[in-house]
């Protein structure tokens, strides 16, 4: 018995001496524990460190392993927690990199969020749930942004329309390019009515984080209507200058209505009509007018450098 809690002495005491805990402050600097707002438990797991953090309140952060003791390498799945405790993702580490399939969670434990990793970055089929586990969005990632054709969702499941996430597209009805340097170009499944066929793009200018910045950009819209005519008269007219370097194209009038109210906002609205050789159409602009300055050579460029593609 007396060799029994030698061993067991032993043993914790062993343990006690290779665990090791180290205090952090909110920005993940080491600190003093009155200073701490996380606190890090490593301890020996085979040829891996065991790597536990918490909040300073004792609730669980993240778990993981690490293939050296004294800093943090990632290797193999990580599971991330909130302060209340909850799992919010898994995703798995090579080397201190994400590789391979990572999942975000809701509070609830449904899945918000599946996707792929290559190299850190997200690569690959990526879909997104509502709270009840509804499929909401799905596409294809590609060096850590969205690229072409997603499916969007209803909360109920049902289909409501295809984006597009690239850095140029062509609209089949008019053969025309649209596209501006280093942006990313969103458009929305087109829509047609009896006598008109709309586009809905946006551009945003980081491309890392496109899938929630295009909600802030300008909408420019492209108005194809089914047989040539006159676009309908805008209210309060105003000039403005644009110009197209394409010259089979050609911008016959340009109109815009400034600050007209929607949903508690002002807003610029641009109406330009172009013709080519085989089709006539309308860019409509609507710009925020707190954001237009910011988004006004974007406009520009989007415009000027309308380009007609041969099929």
């Amino acid at each position: 018995m007396k060799f029994f809690f030698s061993v067991l002495s032993f043993v914790i005491a062993h343990l006690s001496f290779s665990q090791t805990t180290t205090f952090y402050d909110a920005d993940w600097k080491v600190c003093e524990k009155k200073n701490a707002a996380f606190y890090r438990v490593v301890s020996p797991s085979a040829n891996l460190f065991e790597v536990k953090d918490y909040y300073i309140n004792n609730t669980l952060q993240m778990t993981g392993y690490s293939t050296k003791k004294d800093s943090l390498v990632r290797q193999g799945k990580f599971n991330f927690y909130n302060e209340k405790g909850i799992l919010i993702e898994t995703t798995p580490f090579v080397n201190n990199i994400k590789q391979g399939k990572s999942f975000s969670y809701f509070d609830n434990g449904q899945i918000r969020r599946a996707t792929n990793y290559v190299n850190d970055a997200f690569n690959g089929e990526t879909s997104y749930y509502n709270a009840k586990g509804i499929l909401i969005g799905k596409g294809l990632a590609k060096d850590n942004y969205w690229y072409g054709k997603w499916k969007k969702y209803n909360d109920d499941g049902s289909f409501m329309t295809n984006i597009y996430y690239d850095d140029k597209y062509t609209f089949d009805e008019i053969n025309v390019k649209a596209s501006t340097p280093n942006h990313i170009w969103i458009y929305f499944d087109k829509t047609e009515e009896d006598s008109l066929i709309t586009y809905l793009c946006r551009p945003v200018n980081d491309k890392q984080n496109a899938i929630n910045k295009f909600s802030e950009a300008p909408d420019v819209e492209i108005y194809i209507p089914k047989e040539k005519k006159e676009p309908n008269p805008t209210s309060t007219q105003f000039d403005y200058k644009f110009s197209i370097n394409d010259p089979a194209l050609k911008i016959t009038k340009v109109k815009m209505d400034k600050n007209v109210e929607s949903n508690n906002n002002l807003y610029r609205y641009f109406f330009i009509d172009v013709s080519s050789k085989t089709n006539s159409f309308t860019i409509g602009i609507s710009v925020k007018e707190a954001k237009f300055p910011f988004y006004e050579s974007i406009l520009e460029e989007f415009v000027n450098n309308l380009k007609v593609e041969m099929k």
